[in-house]
């Protein structure tokens, strides 16, 4: 994760489909996390989801861009919501059971995964017309997997495989590089 000085947050953003914007988490109120929204052609940065007193974050446009999944403790626990894009006052939680957070859609936008205590759960996008957003049951696919790093993965091949970050097995003794980006902000004109 990057914190820039002006509090804003890359950890798991989110371009447009069309690139035309970025979706990016900013501290607000009491320091819980907002979702807000920068275009790449003015440069200008609009505040997205906030819930006074709660954390909202984790924000991942669908790949029509008519959705915004993403992660809120606004019910107590961290859950996976869904709102119409741009957001209006509706919202579905998508998640069940404790938690749900770091929500990812498939490259057609027909399912979203999603990370609970370790564990990647599916769920089905039924059709349906916006306003309306309708899924099914969520499904476990697999145990323990993404226990180290759960936010850092990538759904790839129409849901088929995951690009994982992982500290397991020889990847742990690997001497691989880490590169660090300071000051991105600086060339999208943030400045409010």
């Amino acid at each position: 994760m990057l914190k820039t000085s002006a509090n804003k947050l890359v950890d798991n953003w989110s371009q447009s489909p069309k690139g035309d914007f970025l979706l990016y988490e900013e501290a607000g109120e009491q320091g819980r996390s907002e979702i807000w929204m920068v275009s790449l052609s003015d440069h200008k940065a609009t505040r997205l989801i906030a819930t006074p007193g709660y954390s909202n974050q984790d924000a991942a446009i669908s790949p029509d861009g008519q959705w915004i999944a993403y992660t809120s403790d606004e019910n107590g626990l961290r859950q996976v919501f869904v709102r119409t894009f741009p957001p209006s006052e509706r919202k579905w939680q998508v998640s069940t059971g404790r938690i749900g957070a770091h929500p990812r859609w498939r490259s057609d936008g027909k399912q979203l995964f999603y990370v609970a205590g370790g564990t990647l759960n599916v769920v089905e996008v039924l059709p349906a017309r916006p306003p309306e957003f309708k899924v099914g049951i969520p499904k476990p696919l697999s145990q323990g997997l993404l226990d180290i790093a759960p936010h850092n993965f990538a759904v790839a091949d129409q849901g088929q495989r995951f690009l994982l970050v992982t500290a397991r097995g020889s990847l742990a003794s690997a001497a691989l590089p880490i590169v660090v980006t300071m000051n991105w902000t600086s060339g999208l004109g943030l400045g409010r």
